[in-house]
Protein backbone atom coordinates (compact mmCIF):
# COMPACT_ATOMS: atom_id res chain seq x y z
CA UNK A 1 0.00 0.00 0.00
CA UNK A 2 2.80 2.41 0.85
CA UNK A 3 4.52 1.65 -2.46
CA UNK A 4 1.27 2.35 -4.33
CA UNK A 5 0.96 5.71 -2.55
CA UNK A 6 4.53 6.63 -3.43
CA UNK A 7 4.05 5.67 -7.09
CA UNK A 8 0.80 7.59 -7.24
CA UNK A 9 2.44 10.67 -5.73
CA UNK A 10 5.32 10.51 -8.20
CA UNK A 11 2.90 10.11 -11.12
CA UNK A 12 0.86 13.09 -9.93
CA UNK A 13 3.98 15.27 -9.78
CA UNK A 14 5.14 14.18 -13.22
CA UNK A 15 8.21 12.40 -11.83
CA UNK A 16 7.39 9.13 -13.56
CA UNK A 17 5.40 8.43 -16.68
CA UNK A 18 1.93 6.89 -16.18
CA UNK A 19 2.59 4.09 -18.66
CA UNK A 20 5.25 2.54 -16.42
CA UNK A 21 3.92 -0.60 -14.74
CA UNK A 22 3.58 -0.46 -10.99
CA UNK A 23 4.90 -3.15 -8.69
CA UNK A 24 2.71 -5.87 -7.27
CA UNK A 25 2.72 -4.93 -3.60
CA UNK A 26 1.07 -8.21 -2.61
CA UNK A 27 4.11 -10.28 -3.57
CA UNK A 28 5.59 -12.18 -0.67
CA UNK A 29 7.90 -15.05 0.06
CA UNK A 30 5.17 -17.25 1.50
CA UNK A 31 4.25 -20.84 0.87
CA UNK A 32 3.32 -21.65 -2.71
CA UNK A 33 0.06 -23.27 -1.61
CA UNK A 34 -1.01 -19.85 -0.32
CA UNK A 35 -0.35 -18.24 -3.71
CA UNK A 36 -2.35 -20.92 -5.50
CA UNK A 37 -5.20 -20.63 -2.98
CA UNK A 38 -5.32 -16.86 -3.58
CA UNK A 39 -5.48 -17.42 -7.33
CA UNK A 40 -8.43 -19.74 -6.82
CA UNK A 41 -10.14 -17.38 -4.36
CA UNK A 42 -9.94 -14.28 -6.52
CA UNK A 43 -10.67 -15.80 -9.91
CA UNK A 44 -7.19 -16.53 -11.16
CA UNK A 45 -6.17 -19.44 -13.36
CA UNK A 46 -5.43 -21.75 -10.43
CA UNK A 47 -8.68 -23.69 -10.25
CA UNK A 48 -8.41 -27.46 -10.20
CA UNK A 49 -8.77 -28.94 -13.64
CA UNK A 50 -7.35 -25.85 -15.34
CA UNK A 51 -4.43 -25.96 -17.75
CA UNK A 52 -2.50 -23.79 -15.30
CA UNK A 53 -3.06 -26.26 -12.45
CA UNK A 54 -2.07 -29.21 -14.63
CA UNK A 55 1.11 -27.50 -15.82
CA UNK A 56 1.98 -26.46 -12.27
CA UNK A 57 1.47 -30.00 -10.95
CA UNK A 58 3.63 -31.38 -13.73
CA UNK A 59 6.46 -28.91 -13.09
CA UNK A 60 6.37 -28.98 -9.29
CA UNK A 61 3.81 -31.33 -7.71
CA UNK A 62 2.14 -30.17 -4.52
CA UNK A 63 2.28 -32.16 -1.30
CA UNK A 64 -0.40 -34.70 -0.52
CA UNK A 65 -3.51 -33.13 0.99
CA UNK A 66 -3.01 -29.71 -0.58
CA UNK A 67 -6.61 -29.57 -1.79
CA UNK A 68 -7.85 -29.97 1.80
CA UNK A 69 -5.78 -26.95 2.86
CA UNK A 70 -7.06 -24.50 0.24
CA UNK A 71 -9.88 -23.14 2.43
CA UNK A 72 -7.46 -22.82 5.35
CA UNK A 73 -5.13 -20.64 3.27
CA UNK A 74 -8.13 -18.59 2.12
CA UNK A 75 -9.57 -18.03 5.60
CA UNK A 76 -7.50 -15.02 6.69
CA UNK A 77 -7.99 -13.04 3.44
CA UNK A 78 -11.71 -13.81 3.61
CA UNK A 79 -11.86 -12.47 7.18
CA UNK A 80 -9.99 -9.32 6.19
CA UNK A 81 -12.37 -8.77 3.26
CA UNK A 82 -15.38 -9.39 5.52
CA UNK A 83 -14.20 -6.63 7.86
CA UNK A 84 -13.26 -4.21 5.09
CA UNK A 85 -16.01 -4.83 2.54
CA UNK A 86 -18.77 -6.87 4.19
CA UNK A 87 -21.10 -8.53 1.73
CA UNK A 88 -20.79 -12.26 1.25
CA UNK A 89 -17.21 -12.43 2.53
CA UNK A 90 -18.40 -13.15 6.09
CA UNK A 91 -20.44 -16.16 5.01
CA UNK A 92 -17.55 -17.39 2.86
CA UNK A 93 -15.19 -17.10 5.82
CA UNK A 94 -17.64 -19.01 8.03
CA UNK A 95 -17.87 -21.81 5.47
CA UNK A 96 -14.07 -21.99 5.20
CA UNK A 97 -13.67 -22.09 9.00
CA UNK A 98 -16.38 -24.75 9.39
CA UNK A 99 -14.28 -27.17 7.35
CA UNK A 100 -11.71 -27.22 10.15
CA UNK A 101 -13.99 -27.06 13.22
Amino acid sequence: MVLQQILSSLRNRGKIKPQLPSANTTAHGGHREVDLAMLALFGGPGGSGSRFAAAYAEAWPLADGHAERVALWQLFPLLVHAVLFGGSYGASAARAAARYA
